[in-house]
């Protein structure tokens, strides 16, 4: 999946935001992060998601970090940004490395 940037509505600041959103590389399907439930039939092994959360208040962090662990499958990977932590966030993901996080069972 590669993701993509639009700018817009979301503030992230100095940088406005309208949609983040990645593309489904097997259908071309715009995934927006911001809109749940994700247009996903099956769950995923691995969510690579970096450098982009940074961009979002707290409470909009969370609402996403929540979606992956809804689409992950049972013991599934999330990779993150360096800049990017899930301290605070949320709980539903067990910590194995600087940028390397898995879900809890």
């Amino acid at each position: 999946m590669d993701k993509a940037f639009e700018p817009g509505i979301q503030q992230a600041g100095d940088v406005e935001i309208k949609e983040i959103y990645f593309i489904d590389t097997k259908s071309n399907k715009k995934i927006n992060l911001l809109e749940f439930p994700y247009p996903i039939n099956e769950k995923l092994d691995l969510i690579f998601c970096r450098n982009v959360v940074i961009y979002f208040d707290k409470p909009t962090q969370k609402f996403i970090f929540n979606n992956f662990e809804e689409i992950l499958k049972s013991q599934g990977f999330l990779i993150i940004g360096h800049s990017e932590t899930m301290f605070g966030i949320s709980d539903k993901f067990k910590f194995l490395g600087h940028t390397v996080y898995q879900k809890k069972i």
